[in-house]
């Protein structure tokens, strides 16, 4: 327990005291804080320029000239768009005049009741004098409509908004309210295990590459070293990510108000206990299981450079577990999403979703809870054996069927 006790503070402080960690982390945070804050921020910065962009919206008077087809849809269109004497065409040809001189940034030329010509010199991306103009003549005539049936906008709207009462009751899981928090979840795990699990095989390699492992493994036995460093990556993984995350909800909560509803809901529904309770538990120990994974083939090579190829099975098996989740949001109860969760190697990601999306038997919970816990137990004493199988032998590359054969072989257990 000593010796444990002094590799887990000894790496510990090599994966935390890095400069390049305590930048990187205090980045994301920063990032995380302002990302989630955002709202609240662009609303203090933005509110008055909304209303003068709505106002701008609505208008059509500046910089804009017409042709009407005659003198009565002048006047009906005289108070609708404001117009004054200087924006006022009686040919087409003089608009188009207009237009080249710079004067006018559009004309319309209207060629019907319901029906007009829109001409720019230049057109910009974000010019949406035709879209306006489109609005204000719909609007007409949509009123002319109502008013030969005797029917006023306020009588169209009252028909419009009529819905039905209705009660909608969920008894298990929501799926359109926990989706985004599920996904964003998973993406963190996905992160988490890919970042810190080369960090773990390359550390170990490169002890190896360096002879320090030969060193290490005459002072100290291979449980308590092997043991150190894997707790040492998962507690420095698990406060990196912990910051990040502490950040972003803190941005949120700060500026909760400024989110929509939905936004809201489908970021708090699925912050139950049991959930939190159960992402926790196969993100934590599926976790674990893959840096033993990734430290295990990390002491099974000569070289820093070889820790790639050594470790690229396991990344395989990772991403067939990312792949497997995404499976779950449209049939979080099938074979494959019920399969793919009791199998500790996706469980990671699997099982967290399933629970996010829908109401997983307490069966499958349990079994799928103690498959990872055995899984975890015996990847744990196999790194272990490998691991003391690596430290001594160098030389060429090798396979991971190989490896367990020599590891486990009962001449190197009894020499051991």
């Amino acid at each position: 327990m000593r010796d444990f006790g002094i590799v887990f503070k000894y790496e510990l402080r090599q994966q935390l005291g890095k400069r390049t960690v305590q930048v990187t982390t205090l980045i994301l945070v920063l990032i995380a804080l302002v990302a989630t804050s955002f709202p609240r921020i662009s609303a203090m910065f933005s509110s008055d320029k909304d209303g003068q962009a709505a106002q701008a919206d609505t208008t059509l008077t500046q910089d804009v000239g017409y042709v009407f087809a005659d003198d009565a849809q002048r006047q009906a269109y005289t108070d609708l768009l404001g117009l004054q004497e200087g924006n006022q065409y009686a040919a087409r040809d003089d608009l188009v005049a207009a237009l080249k001189e710079k004067a006018l940034k559009v004309g319309f030329v209207f060629t019907g009741d319901t029906s007009f010509e829109t001409i720019y010199q230049d057109k910009g991306m974000e010019d949406r004098y035709e879209s306006v103009l489109s609005q204000l003549v719909s609007q007409r005539h949509k009123d002319a409509l109502l008013a030969d049936k005797g029917l006023t906008t306020e009588d169209l709207a009252a028909i419009e908004a009529f819905a039905p009462d209705t009660t909608t009751t969920v008894m298990g899981k929501n799926t359109e309210n926990n989706i985004l928090l599920s996904m964003v979840l998973m993406v963190m795990v996905y992160m988490l295990v890919l970042i810190y699990g080369n960090t773990t095989s390359t550390m170990i390699a490169r002890e190896k590459d360096s002879k320090a492992m030969e060193l290490l493994i005459t002072s100290t036995k291979p449980t308590p070293l092997i043991l150190g460093k894997v707790a040492a990556a998962g507690v420095s993984g698990i406060v990196q990510f912990g910051l990040i995350v502490v950040a972003a909800l803190g941005g949120f909560l700060f500026s909760q108000d400024y989110y929509s509803p939905m936004v809201r809901q489908m970021l708090l529904g699925s912050l139950s206990q049991s959930y939190i309770l159960t992402y926790l538990f196969f993100s934590i120990t599926g976790y674990i299981l893959y840096l033993f994974l990734y430290a295990a083939l990390g002491s099974t090579v000569s070289r820093v450079e070889d820790v790639g190829s050594a470790t690229a099975v396991v990344q395989f098996i990772f991403i067939a577990g990312y792949v497997a989740s995404t499976f779950v949001m449209n049939v979080p109860n099938g074979p494959v999403s019920v399969a793919t969760s009791l199998i500790p190697f996706t469980a990671i990601m699997v099982m967290p979703m399933r629970a996010g999306l829908a109401t997983v038997p307490a069966w499958q919970m349990i079994a799928a809870g103690a498959l990872m816990l055995l899984t975890v137990a015996l990847f744990a004493w196999l790194s272990i054996k490998i691991y003391r199988w690596g430290s001594l032998n160098y030389g060429n590359k090798t396979n991971i069927f190989k490896v367990l054969k020599e590891a486990l072989r009962p001449q190197r257990r009894a020499k051991a």
